[in-house]
């Protein structure tokens, strides 16, 4: 299992903490915005929480909005033949994985 690694908060104005960096240097804002005061034992504490908590929304939003990609998929992917839905899925993959390799490849192919 991957751990996520906090690399850095951000701190605002008047200290406010509002986001975090992962290790990746993703940025993740948090759900609520929080104050180090007390204890830095303390205050880390509840950074960790927003933290899980924030996740936890970004999750559940995540999985709203792919239910609703899904259902739009579906209805796409049933509306052309099998064969265009394979290419455009290849391709799609190939582009994310290889940034211009279906270009290189459809020219070299085009000649």
């Amino acid at each position: 299992m991957k751990l996520l690694v906090l690399l850095q908060i951000t701190f605002a104005e008047e200290l406010k903490i509002t986001e975090m960096i992962s290790g990746e240097g993703e940025k993740v804002p948090f759900t609520q915005s929080l104050y180090p005061e007390g204890n830095v034992e303390d205050w880390l504490l509840e950074v960790e929480r927003v933290m899980r908590e924030s996740l936890r929304k970004i999750l559940s939003d995540a999985l709203v909005d792919y239910k609703e990609v899904c259902s739009i998929f579906i209805r796409w992917n049933s509306s052309f033949i099998p064969c265009i839905v394979l290419v455009q899925d290849l391709v799609i993959w190939n582009v994310a994985v290889f940034p211009l390799g279906p270009l290189v490849v459809f020219s070299e192919h085009g000649r």
